[in-house]
């Protein structure tokens, strides 16, 4: 962020001595500064590429995790209906 911040301010320092050299500096002037646009948008871009790294990286892990969390509120599930099973099988079997 401080890279991305330090090429902006140089930018506008760019633009405020190209208005006041010559017009034979201004090209070279105006070609800097295309090349310090050129490094804010790879600046973006890598920062881009940073997170979505970061995504591709723990991807595996939280589908792993969501695997694992179905699973157990499955058996979760499958024990509460037995339990239930049982407490209607002792309540029916009180009832006869």
């Amino acid at each position: 962020m401080a890279a991305r911040d330090w090429v902006a301010s140089f930018v506008a320092q760019v633009d405020k001595l190209s208005e006041e050299v010559e017009d034979s500096s201004r090209k070279i002037i105006e070609d800097l500064k295309n090349l310090l646009n050129n490094a804010a948008f790879l600046l973006n871009a890598y920062a881009e590429l940073r997170r979505r790294n970061l995504i591709k990286k723990y991807r595996r892990s939280i589908k792993e995790l969501e695997a694992s969390l179905r699973c157990m509120i499955n058996v979760d599930v499958q024990v509460n209906q037995w339990a239930d099973i049982k407490k209607l099988m002792a309540k029916m079997s009180e009832m006869t």
